[in-house]
């Protein structure tokens, strides 16, 4: 993402990510107000945060970019920017919203923690080098904020094309579950409202929604299991 307030929000995303990943804290998701605080907070952050939001008063107010704002005004503005950063880097698939209020980093799903765990536990054998596997490229797109402890496995080549699968797979069941959310959030609205046909309609869609999430689910599960059943193919039974 080059440099900026969006770099920072991502390399903020990632220590987060990578020091859950080492803690052993499995929650994939953060607060995107959070995360804009943890980027307001940075040292050097507040400068860009200001020019930021004066190139962006320029624009929305072009008859009164030149007012200098107060340091309540400041503040508010330097928020909605790290706000707007993360909004950014979620249009540029670098983080993916994962309802209200949150988002993850793409290739952090369950699967990735399960591997994760292994990894910590010191998994070996087949399950150790599917686990290595697929936790290689979420890894390696933490950069330097992968635990010490996790880097430098050696993934597997032979399985490689299904941990590709696996993580298609991951994608696809997040896709649908913020369909979900979105049509929870809409139903709700339509009940609200007395919308009755609308709400019958976006109760035929989440029906479909939670079948077609269960199917990730169990898409999900296969793929892990083949992953391990080829990682461990010509491995002598102990």
């Amino acid at each position: 993402m080059g440099s900026g307030p969006a770099a920072r929000a991502l390399a903020a995303a990632r220590r987060e990510i990578g020091r859950r990943a080492g803690a052993g804290s499995g929650d994939p998701t953060m607060a995107i107000d959070r995360l804009a605080a943890a980027v307001e907070d940075e040292p050097g952050a507040r400068g860009e945060l200001d020019e930021a939001a004066a190139a962006r008063r320029r624009v929305d107010r072009p008859d009164a970019w030149w007012e200098v704002p107060g340091p309540r005004a400041a503040r508010e503005a330097r928020r909605a920017e790290a706000h707007h950063a993360i909004d950014e880097l979620v249009l540029a698939g670098e983080l993916v919203l994962d309802g209200p209020g949150r988002v993850r980093l793409p290739g952090f799903g369950a699967t990735t923690w399960r591997a994760l765990a292994l990894l910590r536990a010191g998994a070996r054998g087949a399950e150790g080098r599917w686990a290595t596997t697929v936790a290689a490229e979420p890894l390696a797109d933490l950069g330097d904020a992968a635990p010490p402890a996790l880097r430098g496995g050696r993934p597997d080549p032979r399985v490689a094309s299904a941990a590709e699968t696996l993580h298609a797979w991951e994608a696809r069941r997040q896709d649908v579950r913020n369909a979900l959310i979105a049509a929870e959030a809409a139903l709700a609205t339509s009940l609200e409202g007395g919308h009755a046909e609308s709400a019958r309609l976006l109760r035929d869609d989440l029906r479909e929604l939670e079948e077609a999430l269960a199917a990730a689910d169990a898409r999900i599960a296969r793929a892990w299991e083949a992953g391990l059943r080829e990682a461990g193919r010509g491995e002598a039974p102990e």
